[in-house]
């Protein structure tokens, strides 16, 4: 929503903008919905190419090598990032050791997805999205209404499934098999009871 409002004002007023001021401005807003954003949403809308991040390291983009199918469905309710993130921190205070050892196992899981999504691991992949579900649920930022679909989703043929974003309302995102999977699967959660879905494709270099 940060990026089209920036480009809808400098629309009006007819004037040109590189993507770093699109994504300065957009940042304004992230800064305000979330205390101290990555920059990765804005940074992520704007790519035509995954991005890779981690903190403290410059950014990159994952090179795919084959076509990932997703879909993405909304529970209807609002999440609230800045809630969840409090929440973890809460965690983290109350028992470090179990806390810590779950947001690396997160990072581990995240590694491999990035491999899995560099050499056509298609299964791989899904099987990291239910394991960071595991740990999501764990560190309570997944909810009831977020699970309903997960595990429908998982039910309905998906390789994989998780919540995206802060968690406690929002979006998950599930891994279908292919194209025509993809849309059935969409059509499918939407019957479920899902307020929106959008299904929606990666497109990998198959000369890799």
């Amino acid at each position: 929503m940060a990026i089209s409002v920036v480009r809808s004002l400098f629309a009006y007023f007819n004037e040109d903008y590189t993507d770093e001021d699109l994504l300065r401005l957009a940042n304004i807003a992230e800064t305000f919905a979330h205390g101290a954003p990555s920059g990765i949403d804005t940074l992520t809308i704007t790519s035509q190419s995954p991005v890779w991040y981690e903190k403290e390291h410059p950014i990159d983009f994952i090179e795919l090598s084959d076509d990932f199918h997703f879909v993405v469905a909304d529970s209807g309710r609002i999440g609230d990032t800045r809630l969840a993130v409090e929440s973890v921190a809460h965690l983290v205070k109350m028992a470090p050791k179990k806390i810590h050892r779950k947001l690396e196992r997160i990072g581990k899981l995240t590694h491999h997805a990035k491999q899995a999504l560099e050499k056509k691991g298609k299964h791989i992949l899904g099987h990291m999205l239910n394991e960071a579900q595991k740990e999501l649920e764990a560190l309570g930022v997944s909810d009831a209404g977020l699970n309903r679909l997960i595990n429908f989703a998982r039910k309905e043929g998906a390789l994989g499934a998780k919540l995206t974003g802060g968690g406690n309302g929002g979006c998950i995102i599930a891994l279908a098999q292919n194209e025509v999977h993809s849309r059935q699967l969409a059509d499918k959660l939407r019957k479920f009871g899902a307020h929106a879905v959008w299904p929606f494709v990666l497109k990998g270099n198959k000369d890799k």
